[in-house]
């Protein structure tokens, strides 16, 4: 009903990192091809909003050929983004991931946008695609049988880049309070409840 993902997520290993193709231009947005008209957004819904199409899974970490970089510009993929934070902070998260995927080889990325209870919803274009208030991303990395886990949440507003980013760190129970999703649920519940609770410090 928002014309947004409510989550994606993804692998990025060290090897994906290896640019097969360019990065396709801003004309290659496009309305998802598997969902009908009436779910997705439109390029036109942002046209003149003001607001940038932020990718959730990042058109720089789907460069490996070009039918994933074509599927990260489907608008399914796609969220309202304040431009200075896209540009900026959520730029510098992505990176961050291209980081971890090259020291630890292999990780999981889960992201995508928070509407806080209780709160009025901006929404723009005919098709009244929600305007988020923050964005949550999670990154996870296994090391044995340990989980290590590092959840962010940002809110949709210019934020100051010399600020440190750990400043953004939160739980993933916080991100399922504000979501009303569940994740890393195939797991044994003392592991579960630890791991969701806890509040981490950067890898």
């Amino acid at each position: 009903d928002k014309k947004v993902p409510l989550a994606v997520s993804y692998k990025l290993k060290r090897d994906y990192l290896q640019q097969k193709v360019n990065r396709l231009p801003r004309e290659a947005f496009m309305t998802d091809p598997f969902l009908q008209p009436d779910e997705c957004a439109e390029n036109k819904d942002y046209y003149k909003s003001g607001w940038d199409r932020g990718h959730m899974a990042p058109s720089s970490h789907m460069l490996r050929n070009l039918g994933v970089q074509q599927e990260s510009f489907y608008l399914s993929n796609i969220v309202p983004q304040n431009h200075h934070l896209n540009a900026g902070t959520w730029a510098y998260l992505e990176i961050l991931g291209q980081y971890f995927a090259k020291i630890y080889k292999d990780i999981q990325i889960i992201t995508g946008p928070i509407y806080m209870p209780g709160k009025s919803v901006l929404t723009i274009g005919d098709n009244k695609v929600a305007v988020p208030h923050a964005f949550y991303k999670i990154f996870l990395y296994k090391a044995g049988k340990d989980i290590h886990v590092l959840p962010f949440i940002l809110p949709n507003e210019p934020l100051d880049e010399e600020e440190n980013i750990s400043k953004y760190l939160t739980s993933i129970a916080e991100i399922e309070k504000n979501t009303g999703l569940e994740f890393l649920f195939n797991l044994n519940s003392q592991a579960l409840h630890s791991l969701k609770n806890s509040q981490p410090t950067m890898w």
